[in-house]
């Protein structure tokens, strides 16, 4: 893990042994979104470069670009940023 903390990620010696293993979890895990997110936008830049080329070859048959090249990550559901919280459950909490 050290190796990775260093290497990879980018994080002095001194701050991996100082983190608590819950702290590293949690900035190996920001570090793999960020850069699945880097590398999606590279593969949507090609898509859409590649359906806008392709959509001009077919004349006015327009395909979209899930369905001309289809990932993964298109099945995917975004996930909630926010959710409302429940103030009358909160507010029995109170009480205890």
């Amino acid at each position: 893990m050290l190796g990775v903390a260093v290497g990879v990620v980018g994080m002095s010696v001194a701050e991996f042994w100082a983190a608590t293993p819950r702290e590293v979890f949690f900035i190996f895990d920001a570090y793999s979104k960020h850069n699945t997110t880097i590398q999606r936008a590279g593969w949507e830049q090609m898509r859409v470069q590649t359906t806008l080329l392709v959509n001009m070859l077919e004349g006015k048959k327009k395909t979209p670009a899930n369905k001309l090249i289809p990932f993964e990550w298109d099945k995917e559901q975004p996930k909630k940023a926010f959710v409302k919280p429940d103030w009358e459950k909160l507010k029995k909490w109170e009480k205890v």
